[in-house]
């Protein structure tokens, strides 16, 4: 895989190991991961059903459900207290790069998720509430901050 721009340092995760006798507990075992990205959740159920999801396809799973779930919604608030659209902001930061790509692609409010994950809010005071000029803000900042 290759690196994304964002990922700037090593991260570890914590992967499981076997006992190798019925008296040893299962203990975990770190091992390094070199992007955010392609950080794998693991589940250690059992050996044969581990179930693994990167970031990404999450983000993309939840985008997909949020789009799908809020097409007709016509409140911002509802939008955004969707528990889809509220999984990705609890993501933090590593979202940041994944909210802005599909922002510029299929649009959508995430003017929310963008402004408390990241602390900052780009938008000049006068174009609040212009969607169009809330939406090329938040890319600018994007590409400013090497997030796109």
């Amino acid at each position: 895989m290759r690196e994304s721009r964002f990922c700037r340092r090593i991260r570890i995760a914590n992967a499981w190991r076997e006992p190798t006798n019925p008296s040893q507990r299962w203990e975990r075992q770190p091992r390094p991961v070199s992007c955010a990205v392609q950080l794998i959740l693991v589940k250690p159920s059992n050996k044969t059903n581990l179930r693994q999801e990167t970031l990404e396809t999450r983000f993309k799973r939840l985008s997909d459900q949020w789009h799908r779930e809020t097409k007709f919604v016509s409140s911002s608030t509802e939008m955004v207290l969707n528990g889809a659209y509220q999984q990705i902001i609890g993501m933090g930061r590593v979202a940041l790069p994944l909210i802005l790509r599909d922002l510029d692609s299929k649009g959508g409010h995430w003017f929310w998720a963008l402004k408390h994950i990241s602390g900052e809010d780009p938008l000049l005071l006068e174009d609040a509430g212009d969607y169009e000029k809330n939406r090329e803000a938040w890319l600018t900042w994007g590409r400013e901050h090497l997030y796109l």
